[in-house]
């Protein structure tokens, strides 16, 4: 294997985690975009951290649609 096969290689690979990042971040209500930013070493483990320890945006829409409401929780049936 030559060195423009591991070049395409870890370039596919780079991309795919980035774009399962980007999802990561949608999901939760952030920008996608912070998914590019997971290429950045040390910030990387910023963002992971926020991740795990802040409000997601999509949490505090979901506390805000419940407080309108007044059911104080989602339904289940």
């Amino acid at each position: 294997m030559n060195d423009g096969w591991l070049l395409i290689l870890f370039a596919l690979l780079v991309g795919f985690g980035s774009f399962v990042w980007w999802r990561i971040f949608s999901k939760t209500g952030y920008p996608g975009v912070l998914g590019i930013l997971m290429l950045v070493p040390l910030v990387n483990l910023v963002l992971v951290l926020m991740l795990a320890f802040s409000q997601w945006p999509l949490e505090r829409r979901l506390r805000d649609l419940e407080g309108r409401s007044g059911s104080g929780g989602i339904p289940t049936s």
